[in-house]
């Protein structure tokens, strides 16, 4: 019997091994909805690589990104790479433009994002610098103008605005202030009366 259990867990092993190493053309899959990739013949769950004629798209196990994958445009320019764990993004996710140049820098963890995200203008100029927590926007975010100045100053408390807004025009002056509160109402469902 131990004998038989060791061949059938030694057979899977070589099985899911040799299908993780199973290279796919990109136009053989399909992923509607972008989370998950088939196989086109079959609408099978890609184990596998998948790959094109710019190169490796990525590794895919049960049709989700697994380790680190591309995305290409039309003409072959890298667009987007990262690290993923079971189609969870792990780690920064950059994209680029046409041009080659790095426009956005994600941080995520377990599938959401967590800690810097920075954007950029087509000439390397920092655009946006905004802070995560699970997700949510969280402490001061700033944007820029092109020529570098501050453009905006927005401090977020739980992904939503709260506290000291400023917006400066391009040569550095300010030129709106706005204060965010949190109203909080309660309802006291006994006396029908708002508190």
């Amino acid at each position: 019997m131990k004998n038989i259990l060791s061949i059938i867990l030694i057979s899977g092993f070589l099985f899911s091994w040799s299908n993780k190493n199973k290279r796919y053309h990109i136009d053989e899959t399909t992923s509607p909805n972008d989370t998950l990739t088939f196989l086109r013949t079959d609408m099978s769950l890609i184990n596998g690589v998948i790959y094109s004629k710019y190169g490796e798209i990525g590794s895919f196990v049960n049709g989700k990104k697994d380790g680190l994958c591309r995305k290409y445009d039309k003409n072959g320019k890298l667009i987007k790479h990262g690290n993923y764990i079971l189609g969870k993004e792990e780690g920064f996710i950059k994209k680029y433009d046409v041009n080659g140049q790095l426009i956005e820098k994600e941080f995520y963890k377990n599938g959401k994002k967590d800690s810097t995200h920075y954007s950029y203008y087509g000439n390397g100029q920092l655009r946006q610098m905004l802070f995560f927590v699970n997700d949510k926007i969280e402490g001061l975010s700033k944007s820029y103008h092109e020529n570098g100045k501050v453009h905006k100053e927005i401090n977020y408390v739980n992904g939503k605005k709260e506290g000291e807004s400023k917006q400066y025009y391009d040569n550095g002056q300010l030129k709106l202030e706005e204060n965010y509160l949190e109203f909080l109402i309660f309802f006291d469902a006994q006396l029908d009366v708002l508190i």
